[in-house]
């Protein structure tokens, strides 16, 4: 789940290729929530707190809800392999990752989430954090399905 529709028409096609590659192994879907209208003008906080409404109205109560997030766990490809089958296993849950707006998110959702993750130290275009997380999320299942996509 994303907000905002992706800008790059580069990153578009990327998005593509990742997510006709991921149905291969999960069920999966993408969601780009739209950007609420008038926020550019709103002073952070507010801007945070509308976009995290427009969020949580899309995540159920029985969403497990993973935040991309600066403040987040750094993981290696592999871990992240690893925390993907552990939450499969549980099968508690639809595991629902998010990348929020150009600012993070609001205390809501934080409050909401069960987990929060990040790529690394460094910050990236928002757009390529979206074709990043698909990269790794299909990196992950080819892992798990001892693909030779990764070489680790």
């Amino acid at each position: 789940m994303v907000l905002g529709r992706t800008q790059a028409e580069y990153v578009q096609l990327g998005e593509e290729v990742f997510m006709k590659k991921l149905k291969h192994y999960v069920d999966f879907s993408y969601l780009a929530i739209p950007e609420p209208k008038q926020v550019q003008n709103m002073p952070i906080l507010q801007r945070k707190n509308i976009e995290g409404k427009s969020l949580l109205a899309e995540v159920q109560a029985q969403d497990f809800l993973c935040l991309l997030d600066v403040q987040g766990k750094m993981m290696s490809s592999e871990e992240l392999a690893k925390y993907i089958e552990n939450k499969q296993n549980q099968a508690l849950r639809t595991h629902v990752w998010a990348i929020g707006g150009a600012y993070g998110f609001s205390e809501e959702v934080y409050q909401r989430a069960q987990a929060k993750l990040s790529f690394s130290k460094m910050t990236f275009p928002h757009d390529l954090s979206r074709l990043l997380l698909l990269e790794q999320l299909y990196r992950a299942y080819s892992i798990l399905h001892a693909q030779p996509y990764h070489h680790g």
